[in-house]
């Protein structure tokens, strides 16, 4: 329960005192992203990786929020590059529609005012004008705390930023604007559009459970996976665009390093072990059907085409559609395979030789923080994997499904197939790799 609307009347403050006070530091922006417990009235309202937006502790107008790069960056036009720019802009604008979803408006102001004397930290104001403010308390002096700030108890802050939390994670932002639809590649068998800061494909059967696995990831606490918005008015779902670059084969020089690849064995370490608790929900169904022990849920498809990178590192993974709960050293098997990568030389000339893709089993292993169990059934978990899905495309194209006929008519099974040949074949050298005494370096604890 809040204390009521979201007062508008003015109280007097001291500016003087306030420039003083941030003059001394420390960075209140910087402070908030610590999480500081000295700044908990600027209630984070969203934040993901290199952004945070959180509610100005001293608003000139009711529902005024702060968006920041989470980095100390201070010149607004000088300290970031292009792509970054456009990314907080992305994030400004996300941000003010969920503002002016939840407070009465009759238009928003952005700005920046770019001042290195005070807060000096870059940071846009999102401030809605509400409706009927007559022409002459507008503009600057509707923004000026020269002219006074709106005093509001911590309750009606807190009430506000649920609100707004609400508004930019569920399903209030399937209520973007639609815009235009932007086809996306890479969407495999499915059609993939782009609406806006939205992503829609069509929904399934297995749909409602991704989307409760979606819900508890975000309320874990990991930021390497799209949010789920509910379905549209065509009945697709809607999950969030994750600005970045998604590559696929031939991996490109940035997919290929050590930094990635232990990226990569980390940030899957981290997705499993939040799915942990999970209960899906009562009648939900997966995909593929719950393998046993079921340690976690499994993405199903951790591979390059299924993981955003920014500034060539990767941030995280896309495409759940294939989640179910299963053992753990299922997943990190293909996303050995996939990342490593663990392909026949002879049939991929871009792949590394049989020496590097040891040396590189290892390092993704390691990333990840596999137990000794898991590693030493690793090699025959990953081709029991790729044999598993063989037979999986084959029964899809044998039922009539053109996506899956397609990849049987150009050869896809038969290209798992001698990479698991592949794999067999060097299973010796892949396991001493893999075991403590193959080169050097830690196990790392059980995973399970």
């Amino acid at each position: 329960m809040s204390d009521g609307p979201l007062p508008h009347a003015r109280e007097d403050f001291d500016v003087a005192a306030y420039v003083r006070r941030v003059r001394g530091g420390p960075c209140f922006v910087c402070a908030v992203v610590a999480g500081d417990p000295a700044y908990v009235f600027e209630q984070v309202v969203f934040e993901d990786d290199l952004h945070i937006a959180f509610l100005d502790r001293y608003p000139t107008l009711p529902g005024k929020v702060l968006v920041a790069p989470k980095a100390h960056v201070e010149h607004v036009v000088r300290d970031l590059d292009e792509e970054a720019y456009v990314r907080l802009m992305r994030t400004v604008r996300r941000v003010a529609l969920a503002v002016e979803a939840v407070v009465p408006s009759e238009r928003t102001y952005l700005l920046s005012l770019g001042s290195g004397q005070g807060n000096a930290h870059l940071h846009w104001h999102i401030a809605p004008l509400p409706p009927g403010t007559p022409y002459e308390r507008q503009q600057f002096h509707a923004l000026m705390t020269e002219n006074g700030v709106i005093p509001w108890s911590p309750r009606q802050a807190a009430d506000l930023a649920e609100r707004l939390r609400a508004a930019l994670a569920g399903p209030a932002a399937t209520r973007l604007p639609e815009g235009r639809e932007e086809e996306l590649t890479g969407g495999g068998v499915n059609r993939i559009v782009r609406v806006g800061g939205t992503v829609r494909r069509p929904a399934r059967r297995w749909t409602p459970a991704v989307h409760a696995l979606l819900d508890h990831l975000a309320a874990a606490g990991f930021g390497g996976a799209p949010r789920a918005h509910g379905c549209d008015g065509e009945g697709r779902e809607v999950l969030d665009f994750l600005p970045g670059v998604v590559p696929n084969y031939p991996l490109p020089a940035y997919a290929m390093t050590d930094e990635a690849l232990a990226k990569v064995g980390a940030l899957l370490r981290d997705y499993h072990d939040a799915t942990v608790g999970f209960a899906p929900p009562e009648g939900g169904e997966w995909y593929f059907p719950p393998r046993v022990p079921a340690e976690v849920v499994c993405h199903g498809d951790v591979a390059p085409y299924n993981c955003v990178f920014r500034e060539g590192r990767p941030v995280a993974f896309i495409d759940f559609d294939t989640a179910h709960p299963g053992p753990r050293v299922w997943d990190v098997a293909y996303a050995a395979y996939r990342f490593v990568p663990l392909h026949d030389p002879g049939r991929d000339e871009s792949a590394p030789g049989v020496e590097e893709q040891a040396r590189r089993l290892r390092v993704f292993a390691d990333a990840y923080r596999l137990g000794v169990k898991d590693r030493e059934a690793l090699t025959r978990t990953a081709r029991a994997r790729l044999e598993h899905l063989v037979a999986h495309m084959r029964a899809e194209a044998a039922a009539g499904h053109e996506a899956f006929a397609a990849h049987v008519a150009e050869g896809h099974d038969l290209l798992y197939l001698t990479d698991s040949a592949h794999i067999a074949r060097h299973e010796v050298l892949f396991l001493a790799a893999l075991s403590s005494e193959g080169q050097g370096g830690r196990v790392g604890m059980s995973a399970g």
